[in-house]
Parts: C-alpha cells; structure tokens; sequence
C-alpha cells in the first residue's frame, strides 16, 4: 500500500489524466484515427517519462540539500535513502533507482536536446536512456556534444531505434573522447561477473560479463567442439543424439563449467521445494499432485520436471559413487493451510544458520517490495540494540542495498503480521516507512511461490503414486528409498510437511 500526502494540485491534475485515460478504448472512431492515438499515447509516454525526470531531480535536489556539511559516509547514505524512495515510487528495484536518478540528473542537467524531444514525445525514455548510458563515463563537454549532434537539430534520434541511438552515441564518443574509451575498457575488467536469472519453460540464463577478446575465444572453442561431435569425430566419443549445434554447445558448457564427465548428472545441489504429495503422490489428500515446486530465488517448477530431475539423479553414472549420487532432502513445516512456514525463533544475538535456511525459505528474495536481488544479510527488523530478538518474527532476508539502506535517518520497518505466530493476522508483513512518510508493505510469499492457492474441497483425492513417478526404462513405480538415496534432515517438528 502506498500513500500519498494531500493537497498537490499536479497530484491531481496527473491522476484526472489516469481517470481520463482508463475511458479511451478506441470505440467511435475509424481507423485512422485509432492509429493517430496510438502515436499520440506514444508520445503521452515519453513526456510523461520526461516529467517525471524533472520531477525526480526536485526531489533528490530537495532530499540533499542539507548534506553539504556531513562527511563522505553520511552523504552517500542521504543519496541512497533517495534513490530507494524513487525506485519504491516507480514500483522498481533499488539496484533502477540508482539509474532513475543518474538520467533524471543527466537529462535535465546536461542533455537539454534529448530533454527536449523527450517533453515531445518525439523519442520514448527507452531511447532517452539508450545515449544517457552511451555518455554516462564521459566529460559534461562530450556529453553536450554528443547531445548536440544526435538530438539536436537535424539529428537522427528522431528517426533511429533506441538500440542505434545507443551505438550512435558510442560511436561519436569514441571520436570524442578516445583517450577516456580506451581506459574506461581497461576498468572494465573489474566489473568482470557472472550471474544466472530464470527463464521461460524451466530454463535459465547463466551469464559470463568478461573481456570481449576471452568471451569471443570461448564462445569460438564451443562452436568448434559442437562442430566436431556433429560430424562424429569427437575423440571423447560424444555423439549429436539428436541435438543441433547450439545444444551441444549449451551442454559442453555446463558440464565443463561444474567439473562433469560426459553423461554425468549435475552433482551440485539447488534448493527445491515441493509438498509431499507433489514429491512422492501420497501424503495430504487435498493437495494436487501436480501442484508446482519452487526453486528458491527462481520461481516455479512444474511437479513433473522436479520428480524428473530427483529421477536422475538416483541413477549413477559409470564411476560415481554413492555419495556423489545421493539426492538431499529436508523437511520443513507450514501452519495447517499451507501456504506459511511455521516459526523458529532463538535467544542469540545473531540468526544461527537454521534461522537463516528459514528466512531465505521464507522471502525467497530480497523483502524490499520490487527488489528481487538474492538475500544476502538475515535483517532484525526491529534491531538488536532497540530491542529486537533473533525470531523468523524480527527476521526478514535483504540484499545487501537494502539493508544498508533500512539504516538511513528516516526509514522505519515494522512488524504489522507475524504470520504463523498469530495465524489470524495473516502471513508476515512488514511495513516500510520512507522519510517522507509513504508506506510500503512487504508480504512474505507462500513458500510454494506466488502462484499457491488453498486446496479446494472438491480437489481430485489420488490415493496411490502419480504415474510420472515410474521409472521410464522398466515402467515400475518409483520407489523412494529415503535410507539409501536420500538424507532426510529434521529442522522443525510440526504436523504439516512440505518437502524443502
């Protein structure tokens, strides 16, 4: 929830426009003029997108105005705390605020022409952003410059992709500023990472940010290595198998990348969780045996595909031992409807690693409303020296930026529902006050994912296994043996089991 103070008049001037706005559906009129309002919602966004940059750098303007004084650390906490409060605003993480702020400052500051097509919906914010990032590690002097030349008058930002306009405005600051490109790419380096993010249909993306040189050479060598097994001369002995080359090349780097043999299972652990019923088909009856799993921090897992990879992993490879095929199991617990995990709580001054399994369990990601980088601190949200005790109640798990964040003058975070604590109150919440008094509220999601639902009465009630659960080569049912394949660790001891 998100409150708003009274008595601005652009307040109101701007959400007549939504009220107005949610009355056009195009009904009355040829086509013609349909596509004519098309482009002129077009352009609505982009000053839109421009009104709210000017409005952006009042604020920061405002918020910073009396830190001047204040030493290093206090100032670059008053300009974090602001640049939360603006990605809470446009509902983004803090990670966006940081870059809202930065373009609202360039645009309104030293790109007065892209500023100006902007206001007239010439150009969308997308392309806007596009040469602000183009520009972002140059002097103020190129900058204007390149502004100058591709927004100005004449100009192609009018008439190019956001994407061009971005290579554009690399481009004229290589001419520019040549010095300052070759060693902004020596930096560079440093920023060298990999990251994974969910994708579509139970993939992922696994991305490698490295020099350009080293990553080309990579991607080479893997498109060679497809080339070869495609034609069958691998001397490993990898053959196609059906695969086209970009398979192949997906495979070889995942399976080099975890230190794998060829037609080895992934020995490395991720964190499913799944109820009982969906693991095994048996357990509560009101429950589906199709109901997703989660992969925690990154999202839902169809039932069968989860049953699919415990599957492979029962079987080992030529070579693996037992230990390196055992699959892991925990069991954690929910109150009765299943959507909470019940409480721990312990008289430590910091979590003990229970207590931060369950906090990771429970918020998945970061609990900053928007904000789903992975939980990196196990927060007291009431803090220690105020008073605040080390229960999943005063628990919350955050990103590092947000928790730093929690700790600038104005902020407050409170426990509004304690969830299986007191099961009335609902799941738990946390209300988040900014300086200027907006609240916010962070919900802890079911531990299934957003997508649970309570079980329904008239629920199908399969007494025996779900018939994915057989075995594909013989067609006998799968059974689970926990003593041999499996090591089942008891954290909480309560009546409702969902399988972690």
């Amino acid at each position: 929830m998100t409150t708003t103070a009274p008595g601005r008049s652009a307040v109101q001037q701007v959400q007549d426009l939504l009220r107005a706005l949610a009355r056009v559906d195009g009904a009355g009129m040829d086509d013609a003029a349909r596509v004519d309002l098309i482009t002129t919602m077009e352009q609505l966004k982009g000053a839109a997108a421009a009104a709210q940059a000017r409005v952006t750098v009042a604020f920061a303007d405002s918020q910073l105005a009396d830190t001047a004084d204040e030493t290093l650390r206090e100032r670059a906490q008053a300009r974090r705390s602001v640049h939360a409060q603006v990605a809470l605003a446009r509902r983004a993480s803090p990670s966006l605020g940081d870059r809202y702020v930065g373009a609202a400052r360039a645009l309104v500051g030293e790109m007065p022409a892209t500023m100006t097509l902007l206001t007239a919906g010439t150009i969308g914010e997308d392309a806007a952003v596009e040469l602000v990032t183009a520009t972002a590690a140059t002097t103020v002097e190129v900058r204007r410059e390149t502004d100058r030349r591709l927004a100005g008058p004449g100009g192609p930002a009018g008439q190019v992709s956001p994407r061009r306009l971005g290579q554009l405005g690399r481009a004229v600051v290589a001419e520019l500023d040549a010095a300052g490109v070759v060693a902004r790419n020596e930096r560079a380096v440093a920023s060298r990472r990999v990251t994974c993010r969910p994708a579509p249909d139970g993939m992922a993306y696994l991305t490698v940010l490295g020099p350009m040189h080293e990553t080309v050479g990579a991607f080479a060598a893997l498109k060679k290595h497809a080339a070869t097994v495609m034609a069958g001369r691998d001397p490993a002995g990898e053959l196609p198998q059906g695969r086209h080359d970009g398979a192949i090349m997906a495979d070889t780097a995942l399976r080099q990348l975890s230190g794998r043999r060829l037609g080895q299972v992934q020995p490395v652990a991720v964190q499913l969780v799944m109820t009982d019923r969906a693991l095994t088909g048996i357990g509560n009856p009101d429950r589906s045996v199709m109901e997703p799993a989660r992969m925690v921090g990154h999202g839902p897992v169809p039932a069968p595909t989860a049953r699919s990879w415990l599957r492979s992993h029962q079987r080992r490879s030529p070579g693996e031992t037992a230990e390196q095929a055992h699959v892991w199991v925990r069991r954690a617990f929910t109150e009765p409807s299943g959507r909470d995990l019940v409480a721990m709580e312990s008289k430590a001054a910091l979590f003990p690693p229970a207590l931060v399994d369950y906090l990771v369990l429970r918020d998945d990601t970061c609990a900053t409303p928007w904000c789903e980088a992975p939980i990196a601190h196990a927060d007291h949200i009431t803090p220690r020296h105020a008073g605040g005790r080390s229960t999943a109640a005063n628990g919350q798990g955050l990103c590092a930026h947000c928790n730093l964040t929690k700790e600038a003058p104005g902020w407050h975070h409170e426990v509004t529902a304690t969830g299986v604590h007191h099961p009335n109150e609902g799941p738990h919440t946390v209300r988040i006050t900014t300086p200027t008094g907006h609240t916010y509220d962070s919900t802890a999601p079911p531990v299934l994912g957003r997508h649970w639902q309570p079980p329904l009465p008239d629920t199908d009630r399969w007494p025996g296994y779900d018939p994915d659960l057989c075995d594909p080569e013989t067609g006998a049912p799968l059974d689970i043996d926990w003593a041999e394949v499996a090591r089942i660790q008891y954290d909480l001891y309560e009546p409702h089991g969902t399988a972690a």
